[in-house]
């Protein structure tokens, strides 16, 4: 036996052992069906299109393709919005979770405004009322943009409460805006 090159296959089998582990998902390894509709420009993909092209839980195709970090952002971006489509406790834990560990700012965005205005319930004010709490500019920003459509004093209360206490000037600018829209 060659004891020299018994190191470096053993350090070469655990290296592609280790790989085969750690290996994140391709694009082959979601619904082409879904890839398709995701990828389209032109068209908003209907929920039965969504619904035939994954199956009995679109959520769950959905929420796998908006967290792979191998597929472009704007494909998780898409994915994370058509969750939208699917209004029930999955999709709200789900978006939750995109909102608070993904690492795309502008997949945390679409999360959080999705959350808030798709819908619109008492959990969605609960989630709204914390991430107004964030130390990040952006994610207060979805917020206060969805909050402008959630109908009822509670937004309307959240969105005052904000103005109020907000240091960005920017984003003050943005919740007087809101506050007037929904007056209309």
């Amino acid at each position: 036996m060659n004891t020299t090159t018994t190191p470096y296959r053993v350090l070469t089998f655990v290296a592609a052992m280790l790989v085969g582990f750690v290996a994140q998902a391709t694009i082959h390894d979601h619904s082409p069906a879904l890839i398709r509709l995701l990828s389209a420009i032109d068209i908003v993909p209907t929920p039965g299109q969504i619904a035939e092209a994954t199956g009995d839980t679109p959520e769950d195709e959905l929420f796998a393709v908006a967290v792979d970090a191998t597929l472009a952002e704007h494909l998780r971006s898409r994915a994370t919005s058509v969750m939208s489509m699917f209004p029930n406790k999955r999709s709200a834990v789900y978006l939750e979770d995109l909102a608070s560990s993904v690492g795309i700012l502008s997949i945390r965005w679409m999360a959080t405004y999705t959350r808030i205005r798709a819908f619109a319930d008492t959990e969605a004010l609960r989630f709204a009322g914390n991430t107004l709490d964030s130390p990040v500019t952006r994610l207060r920003h979805a917020c206060v943009r969805a909050l402008r459509w959630i109908p009822g004093k509670a937004a309307t209360e959240l969105l005052s409460k904000q103005l109020a206490r907000e240091s960005d000037e920017r984003l003050r600018k943005t919740i007087r805006r809101m506050i007037r829209l929904r007056r209309r």
